[in-house]
């Protein structure tokens, strides 16, 4: 099977795109990915790369960041830069991007092949290190050409088809639906498909969440999704001081599953357990989202629907253990999902060790 890397660009807890398994093996109800990527994250938790990580992360900001005015305040971007641009931009880093693999990602492998009893070759199906290097090559070649996707969100501003919202002064919205647009992505490459998605009625919004998430006990007892607030406000809910009751997910399974892939550095308890003994971690729940429907698209990572949402559905619960990643419970009911974790439980802890045990049980019963 093959694993698929993030770039350097993406911060340790957020890697989560690359975090994506073959389906034939996820349909047959437990598949085993050899590695983690808890042990990942604690090989590079406080290193250099860490350091060179965060310059990365740096670089994108600027480059998607909103121009400045001539006073100083931001305005919107005439245009975003076409992935032709940005295989550019990324051309010329090859040689520290190519660095981080080598100093970063190949020993890392190499730590937890060890640690599995196998070799690098072995670990990676056959593939030896100079390989592994000449694959991570490949990745930033052949860049597709989206200068006409560029051009196709021009027509919809010339056809007058997305203009400022009346009841949600911060956004733009799409003439006659509910669908927003967080104005600093106008120009986004991915709006008319997203666009197409929603007025056909075939998109399908995808939650990825942590078995500890302060949500996840109420939609496993009431089947509600809720948001910590009421604040009738799309936006993004990390450092927002006015909790709103929209909620945060994507078009994209995949990348929404990863997100339920994490163990985050606030829970100790569960990242101790899932160390030693195979538990439930996370899952992902879907939700159709069509016309007459609310949604913001504020980038193509996140777009928020107005909550709470009622029955979502359960894609898949993902568990963790030391031999790696399982899946179960696709398509199963809310109320049987895994028990709610408690909220950043600490390590030894009286309500952690209870809980492990009811995850365990679960664990046999499904």
């Amino acid at each position: 099977m093959a694993t698929r890397l993030s770039s350097p660009l993406i911060r340790n807890q957020a890697s989560v795109s690359s975090i994506r398994r073959n389906s034939a093996r996820d349909k047959a109800g437990v598949a085993h990915a050899p590695a983690s990527l808890m042990q990942l994250q604690e090989l590079a938790g406080d290193s250099a790369a860490v350091r060179r990580l965060d310059t990365w992360q740096h670089s994108a900001n600027r480059l998607s960041s909103p121009r400045k005015g001539p006073r100083g305040g931001s305005s919107l971007p005439l245009q975003r830069i076409t992935i032709l641009e940005a295989d550019a931009t990324i051309d010329q880093n090859h040689d520290e991007w190519m660095d981080w693999y080598r100093t970063t990602c190949v020993p890392a492998f190499k730590v937890i092949a060890y640690r599995q009893g196998q070799d690098f070759p072995t670990y990676l199906g056959g593939m030896d290190e100079n390989a592994f290097l000449t694959a991570v090559r490949e990745l930033h070649r052949d860049a597709p050409d989206d200068r006409d996707t560029i051009r196709s969100v021009s027509e919809l501003w010339k056809k007058e088809q997305i203009v400022k919202s009346g009841a949600y002064p911060d956004m733009l919205h799409k003439v006659n639906t509910n669908l927003l647009v967080n104005k600093t992505q106008k120009n986004d490459p991915g709006l008319p498909a997203f666009i197409q998605q929603y007025e056909s009625g075939q998109m399908i919004w995808s939650r990825g969440m942590s078995v500890g998430h302060f949500a996840y006990g109420q939609l496993r007892s009431t089947g509600v999704l809720a948001s910590e607030g009421t604040a009738d406000v799309p936006t993004f809910t990390m450092g927002n001081n006015n909790p709103s009751r929209w909620l945060p997910g994507l078009n994209d399974v995949a990348t929404a599953d990863g997100l339920a892939h994490t163990v985050g550095r606030d829970e100790p308890g569960l990242r101790e357990i899932a160390n030693r003994v195979e538990i439930p971690i996370g899952m992902t729940v879907q939700y159709p989202v069509a016309p007459p429907t609310y949604v913001a698209y504020l980038n193509s990572g996140e777009q928020v629907i107005r909550g709470p949402v009622h029955n979502p559905t359960v894609h898949r619960v993902i568990c963790l253990g030391p031999n790696g990643y399982s899946y179960k419970h696709q398509g199963g009911a809310l109320d049987d999902l895994p028990p709610a974790a408690p909220y950043q439980g600490a390590v030894g802890a009286p309500e952690m060790q209870a809980w492990e045990q009811n995850a365990v049980n679960w664990m046999q019963n499904h």
